[in-house]
């Protein structure tokens, strides 16, 4: 059985919180949505990288390449959704 979406975007956005100096407004979920390069959170594509590494880490999963061909995982809603597909 599989961690429920919601645990891993909970979980996804504590990360993000923890690991760049947002609000934590910012990581609540009505913003999981929002583009992580965006203007809302202006991750640079290391930033986010960095980021998909660490949740890769935390999950113990490795996301295909096919989750980066269609700005899948530009969202922490994306991210989760990639990760809950590899669980």
């Amino acid at each position: 059985m599989g961690i429920p979406k919601e645990e891993v975007c909970g979980r996804l956005a504590q990360l993000v919180y923890d690991m760049f100096p947002f609000q934590e407004c910012m990581t609540a979920n009505d913003k999981w949505n929002l583009p992580l390069t965006g203007k809302a959170y202006n991750l640079t594509a290391y930033d986010l990288a960095y980021l998909i590494f660490e949740t890769e880490a935390v999950y113990g999963v490795r996301l295909p390449g096919e989750c980066f061909k269609s700005y899948g995982l530009c969202t922490i809603d994306g991210i989760a959704n990639a990760v809950c597909g590899c669980l």
